[in-house]
């Protein structure tokens, strides 16, 4: 089938900001893409105004912290933060957790319930902890690529909060 060139798909390599104006067009060109592809309104809502004033960074920090403001509400799990809040929340010790994303009732759901509790985990150590603990400016570097492969796991993980049970 004769596809017009203008139609073709075109991949290209994401470039890395650095100067604070190439930083501002990046996080201009992330707030449109995220309204396309409708990402989890949760995903965006505690970083609404980082994504109004086009601050990358803050934007994807903020995001993560708001995951685990949600599930602190979800849970009643409050005083806790990160890898800690996923245990109280999903972990299985114990008998059952205090969050489902589903019935819980068969093998492959239980493996399936701890996959999620390990990518809340690996959100948490891989994007908000390193973000808290460094400086921005100490070379904290964030492609349009990343920061929109975050925010889609973000909506994911909402998405899937969106119906898990409290116990």
């Amino acid at each position: 089938m004769f596809v017009p060139r203008r139609f073709r798909a075109r991949v290209a390599t994401a470039r890395r900001a650095s100067t604070l104006g190439e930083a501002a067009r990046l996080a201009g060109r992330l707030q449109t893409e995220l309204r396309r592809r409708g990402a989890h309104p949760e995903a965006t809502r505690y970083c609404e105004e980082e994504l109004l004033r086009r601050s990358t960074f803050h934007a994807m920090f903020e995001a993560t912290k708001g995951l685990a403001e949600r599930l602190r509400a979800l849970s009643g799990a409050h005083d806790i933060d990160g890898t800690e809040l996923v245990d109280p929340c999903f972990g299985t010790k114990g008998g059952d957790p205090v969050l489902r994303t589903n019935t819980f009732s068969t093998k492959s759901e239980i493996s399936e319930h701890t996959g999620f509790a390990n990518l809340l985990r690996g959100i948490f150590g891989t994007f908000r902890n390193p973000m808290a603990h460094t400086a921005r400016i100490a070379g904290w570097e964030i492609t349009e690529s990343d920061a929109l492969d975050l925010f889609s796991m973000l909506s994911y993980l909402h998405r899937r909060l969106d119906g898990a049970v409290r116990r």
